[in-house]
């Protein structure tokens, strides 16, 4: 935020003019001078006062093409560091041995309806998840904690997602869409999940 301009003190001298400023620039600066900025007339700026402003209409009713479906999607990501090794690898591996990764841990969330705030979950929420990652995979050994099963992206992405929605879950698991895990920048796995047309609540058993 720009800094407030001191008011005037009464005898102050005033300050320079236009024309005295853009000579002192001139003078000590050599950069091209940018193009001053079109202003419309007083009475254009009085008639755009004036213009009425039109209010949004329902945008999810009707479109050209006929009817639509909205929905919002909110991402929140969390980190843990952890170690595991990788079974079934070919001979010479690098993942065959015993390594670890700075993990990052995308959640999505996706629904058409928001609350009276116009927030669809608020971030606040999310913190259990990040307590469970830190009480249960921070700096511990993935094959011990994902036991028998192989402890790759791919499998972990899932099982953090079933770990959300299970009965006991969290309240915004209904919303759950995805789990990314991400070991290095460059690489990630995303898990997904959506309900099929025969059993649209199934996502959430």
């Amino acid at each position: 935020m720009g800094s407030t301009p001191e008011p005037r003190v009464a005898g102050e001298q005033p300050a320079q003019t236009a024309e005295a400023g853009e000579a002192a620039h001139g003078a000590g600066c050599d950069c091209a001078s940018a193009p001053e900025p079109a202003r419309g007339t007083d009475a254009s700026l009085a008639s755009a006062r004036e213009t009425e402003v039109t209010p949004f209409t329902e945008p999810w009713t009707q479109t050209v093409r006929g009817t639509y479906r909205h929905w919002w999607t909110l991402m929140k990501a969390f980190h843990f560091s952890a170690a595991h090794q990788l079974h079934g690898m070919r001979e010479g591996h690098p993942c065959a041995r015993v390594h670890g990764h700075n993990y990052e841990v995308v959640l999505t969330l996706e629904g058409d309806m928001l609350d009276d705030r116009g927030i669809l979950v608020d971030y606040g929420d999310l913190k259990d998840f990040g307590r469970l990652l830190d009480d249960c995979f921070d700096h511990r050994d993935l094959n011990e904690v994902m036991a028998p099963r192989n402890p790759t992206a791919e499998n972990l992405a899932e099982w953090l997602f079933l770990l959300c929605t299970q009965p006991t879950g969290y309240p915004w698991a209904h919303l759950l869409r995805s789990v990314t895990i991400k070991e290095t920048p460059k690489t990630s796995a995303t898990y997904y999940r959506e309900a099929s047309d025969e059993d649209p609540e199934a996502i959430l058993t």
